[in-house]
């Protein structure tokens, strides 16, 4: 799935509702698809701050191997992957996001050139369950 759309506040809410109606036509489960679709709410946002207002901002999911990989593309300034494995100080008003991201997918990257930044992750479905006990 791919969607395009600008970077608007009221934009995200929409990507939000693609992303959860297309994991639950792949048959995705529900846990998975709650904390995927809140890892592209936070992906979503963080592009629409970097990004000026109506610059393009690209939504990329697919699944393979039994991975969802979503890719989030905008036109903002870009910022450091290192140091996200701590939430900002708690008086912050932002900075909670890409730990949060962290936190719930298996894979994290981030890259910035010729004034685009792409930011993907991977993240294994069912990821949380146990295998089930032999007798």
């Amino acid at each position: 799935m791919e969607l395009a759309c600008t970077a608007d506040p009221a934009e995200v809410g929409k990507l939000r509702a693609a992303a959860g109606q297309w994991l639950h036509r792949h048959g995705v489960g529900q846990q998975d698809c709650m904390d995927i679709v809140l890892v592209v709410s936070e992906l979503a946002t963080n592009a629409v701050q970097a990004s000026n207002a109506g610059a393009p901002i690209t939504l990329r999911m697919q699944i393979v191997d039994g991975s969802v990989t979503v890719t989030v593309r905008d036109h903002g300034s870009g910022f450091e992957i290192n140091g996200i494995d701590h939430m900002a100080d708690p008086d912050a008003p932002r900075g909670r996001g890409l730990p949060i991201v962290a936190a719930m997918t298996d894979a994290l990257d981030a890259t910035h050139r010729d004034g685009i930044t792409e930011v993907r992750v991977v993240r294994r479905l069912n990821r949380d369950r146990t295998p089930p006990r032999g007798g």
